[in-house]
C-alpha cells in the first residue's frame, strides 16, 4: 500500500508558529539580549535548547528578524505589515518584540555616539596638555544618543496620538451615521496621512540634526589635533 500523502494544509499547520512558541522564544531572546546582540544564530540555537524547541537555529532567526523588521516599518511609518499579523493580534507578543527592537535601537545610538563623541585618552604620552585643556568638555552635551532618543520619542508620541485622533474620529463618524448628520467623514486613511507627513516632518529633524552633531564633532577633533 503506498504511503499516504500529507496535504499542504496539514503541512502549513505543522510549521505553523502558535503564539505560545512566538512568546517563549521571544521571552529568551529579551532576557538574554547580550547573547542575542553577540551572535544571532547562537542566541537562537540557545532560546531553542531552553525552550525545547524543535525548529533549527536559522529558522528561528528568520522569524525573529521578520518580527523586528515589521516592528521596525510600523515605528518609521505607522503602518501595521500584514505578513506578520501576530505582533498586532497578541499583546504579549508586540510588546516583546517591542523591547527587542528598542533594544537594538539603544545598541545603535550607542555605537553612533561612540564614534562621533570626542573622548580624551589621558594614556597617550604623545598628547601635549595645556592650559585650555581643562576648559573643554569631556563629552559633548549633545550627541547621536541624545538626538536617537529624542527623536524615538517624539515618534512614540506621534504613534500615541494618532491612535487616539483614529478612534475619536471612527466614534465620530459613527455617531454622524447613527444621528443621520450629513456632514462629511474623516477616514482613516486620511488620518494616517497627516501622520504619516509629521513622522517624515520630524525625521528630516533627527537626520539634520546628526549631521551637525558630526560637523560639531569633526571640528572638536580638528581643534584638539591642531599645533
Amino acid at each position: 500500500m503506498p504511503p499516504i500523502r500529507k496535504s499542504r494544509v496539514t503541512i502549513r499547520e505543522q510549521v505553523r508558529w502558535s503564539p505560545d512558541e512566538h512568546i517563549r522564544i521571544l521571552s529568551f531572546l529579551d532576557n538574554n539580549f547580550e547573547m542575542w546582540h553577540s551572535s544571532r544564530l547562537d542566541a537562537c540555537a540557545k532560546a531553542i535548547e531552553a525552550t525545547n524547541n524543535q525548529r533549527d537555529a536559522k529558522t528561528v532567526y528568520n522569524k525573529i528578524r521578520v518580527l523586528i523588521k515589521s516592528m521596525e516599518v510600523f515605528r518609521r511609518t505607522g503602518e501595521k505589515p500584514n505578513t506578520c499579523a501576530v505582533i498586532w493580534d497578541n499583546q504579549r507578543i508586540q510588546d516583546l518584540v517591542e523591547s527587542i527592537y528598542n533594544k537594538i535601537e539603544d545598541k545603535k545610538d550607542k555605537n553612533q555616539n561612540n564614534e562621533d563623541c570626542i573622548t580624551n585618552d589621558e594614556s597617550d604620552a604623545s598628547t601635549i596638555r595645556t592650559d585650555t585643556d581643562d576648559n573643554v568638555p569631556q563629552q559633548m552635551l549633545f550627541s547621536a544618543e541624545v538626538a536617537n532618543k529624542l527623536y524615538r520619542e517624539k515618534v512614540d508620541q506621534i504613534t500615541q496620538n494618532r491612535a487616539i485622533v483614529i478612534k475619536q474620529i471612527e466614534e465620530t463618524n459613527n455617531t454622524f451615521e447613527e444621528t443621520k448628520v450629513n456632514l462629511p467623514l474623516c477616514t482613516n486613511d486620511d488620518i494616517i496621512s497627516i501622520f504619516e507627513k509629521k513622522i517624515q516632518e520630524i525625521t528630516k529633524y533627527r537626520d539634520e540634526l546628526l549631521s551637525i552633531v558630526k560637523g560639531i564633532n569633526n571640528k572638536c577633533e580638528e581643534m584638539k589635533k591642531f599645533k
